[in-house]
């Protein structure tokens, strides 16, 4: 290696030659030297001669913006080694000093501004350019022939091994791509951002994400909001780059359990078990019954940092919060409502649209935004700022202190007043749709609740509900009418909340508090007041079938109060209709 860097001194015509030392670098010797051809510092890199030929052939491609300089390279002075000479970045600054200071919004900003400058270096490349580097299809099989003692490894290996087959098997278009374009392969050349040791692989761009989202290695963990931050970056930079987000999930997922696996391989213990870690978070977080986790702090400090008008008031969690969304308040007359998973996080930007205009038209109280605060990295999505209503959720109530007769004329008032209400470019979910949207998997409940319930005339409702349509131009519905979502005050209703799931089509989905809440004489004259027709009511009735019954099926006990209360709502179904 000596007789080497001796020799390319006198071909490159270096002088005061340096050890470069970075902890970062583990496979290639590296100097930093003064190069009289150039007339400044540059970086000599010796390495493997695959190795160095495969990043030549990158680099010679990528060259342009966002893209180390290439200035020499020697190729044929040994079987074994290659070497090649880069502009010597400077101040050098990477993307790990970044995130490091917390601006996780600037280093995603400048990784996808690198990877944009990258692939407009490379676009209409002809694609033989690429036949030498290697395909993401040949790297995932790695995954056919590996083997290991680590138990925890060898349980995820189908799982990922399975994911990655999909992931190839259904690719979008594909083109030459960094490889490995972590935190530290970005640095700063004076003012502009460019990216150092590409690995060259041929991909769909989602595949480029992975190895940013995995990073910076071992210091990634240590984030305090680390879920948080991990959405952040699947949310912001899917958008920025147009990409489908689940694919960058997947890949992110493929790759953390791959580099786990050559860590192991490695003998790499810390590092095998950092990726580990990263691979089961990156599962965990993204599994569909997941939510995120908001604390008093976290909110504190993005209300700080958003609304410094109300920096001072106090932020607690209220006493009742929701499945979909966690409520804190903010002082005495706000409330701060956050989305608890991503699956619910698009209902912020339905409900400051809409609740204002809805307002003008409805005679009781509906919740009034004050603010929409922004996504980031301490929490990875838009949230609502609302005034405070203060009332009791009719769920937290006894019988006693509930007039439901009264609520009957007032909730049938209030829904009377909401389908009057102009439905042009209302948004359309499928709540406004027929019940039969869910037909696989009420089939298949009511399987499962075999001597629970009366499965036969739950099926013969369940059949009379999906078996109609609404015909009548479209109405507004809540779309999650609950006795969660009404607030009492003096016995009366006071308020209707939570309008995340609000559409415009068929009503028959907000008539479920017929069996949900009402019974014996505010039942009948809820029905009564509501004046729609059978099959109407035989949606509404499937509506209400569908939800007591998975909740039902989702818990282990059928004997428990909470069980017999769904076991109740499916009883007084079935015998209206019989």
């Amino acid at each position: 290696m000596q007789n080497y860097l001796i020799t390319l001194t006198q071909i490159w015509q270096f002088d005061d030659v340096r050890n470069f030392v970075h902890e970062s670098i583990t496979s290639n010797y590296l100097y930093i030297a003064y190069s009289h051809c150039y007339k400044k510092d540059a970086i000599v890199k010796i390495g493997s001669k695959k190795i160095i030929d495969a990043e030549i052939k990158a680099l010679q491609i990528f060259q342009g913006d966002a893209c180390v300089k290439l200035l020499s390279w020697d190729q044929n002075f040994s079987e074994n080694y290659a070497a090649m000479m880069l502009e010597y970045l400077q101040p050098g600054t990477n993307l790990k000093n970044i995130f490091v200071a917390g601006d996780e919004e600037k280093s995603i900003q400048m990784l996808v501004d690198v990877i944009q400058k990258l692939q407009k270096n490379v676009h209409n490349r002809d694609m033989k350019n690429y036949e030498y580097f290697p395909t993401i299809a040949q790297r995932v099989q790695f995954l056919d022939t590996f083997d290991s003692t680590h138990q925890e490894l060898l349980v995820l290996l189908p799982y990922v091994q399975k994911l990655a087959d999909q992931l190839i098997a259904t690719q979008g278009p594909q083109t030459l791509l960094h490889g490995d374009l972590h935190h530290e392969n970005i640095l700063l050349q004076d003012d502009a951002w460019v990216m150092i040791d590409p690995q060259g692989v041929v991909g769909e761009l989602a595949y480029e994400v992975g190895a940013y989202i995995r990073n910076p290695i071992f210091t990634l963990l240590e984030h305090e909001n680390i879920d948080a931050l991990l959405w952040y970056r699947f949310e912001k930079i899917s958008s920025l780059l147009g990409l489908e987000q689940q694919r960058v999930i997947d890949w992110s997922v493929v790759q953390a359990f791959i580099a786990a696996c050559y860590a192991d391989e490695d003998n790499d213990q810390p590092a095998k078990n950092y990726f580990l870690a990263v691979t089961q978070l990156l599962i965990k977080i993204t599994n569909s019954d997941y939510k995120l986790p908001i604390t008093v702090t976290t909110v504190t400090k993005l209300v700080q940092e958003q609304f410094p008008q109300w920096a001072d008031f106090k932020v607690c969690v209220v006493a009742v919060s929701g499945w979909d969304n966690k409520t804190f308040h903010l002082g005495a007359a706000m409330s701060i409502r956050m989305p608890s998973s991503k699956e619910y996080a698009h209902q912020v930007a339905k409900e400051q649209r809409w609740l204002p205009f809805l307002a003008q038209h409805i005679s009781i109280q509906i919740p009034h935004p004050l603010a929409v605060g922004k996504a980031s990295q301490d929490y990875p999505w838009s949230w609502s700022i609302y005034h405070w209503i203060d009332g009791h959720s009719a769920n937290t109530l006894e019988s006693s202190q509930l007039d439901y007769v009264t609520i009957a004329q007032q909730l049938a008032q209030f829904l009377h007043e909401l389908h009057k209400i102009d439905t042009q470019g209302g948004p359309v979910t499928d709540r406004g749709g027929s019940p039969v949207f869910y037909n696989d998997e009420v089939l298949a409940t009511i399987i499962k609740l075999e001597g629970v319930i009366d499965t036969v005339a739950a099926t013969d409702v369940w059949n009379k509900a999906i078996a109609s349509r609404w015909q009548k131009p479209p109405v507004w519905a809540h779309g999650d009418l609950s006795s969660g979502n009404i607030l009492i005050r003096n016995r009366s209703l006071y308020a209707v909340i939570d309008f995340g799931s609000i559409t415009i089509g068929d009503p028959a989905c907000d008539l479920v508090m017929a069996w949900t809440f009402f019974h014996g004489e505010s039942r009948i004259l809820f029905k009564k007041l509501m004046k729609v027709d059978q099959e109407t009511w035989y949606r509404a009735a499937g509506w209400a079938l569908w939800k007591a019954m998975i909740t039902l099926v989702a818990m282990k006990d059928t004997t428990t109060p909470q069980a017999l209360q769904q076991i109740k709502i499916i009883h007084d179904i079935v015998d209206d209709f019989s």
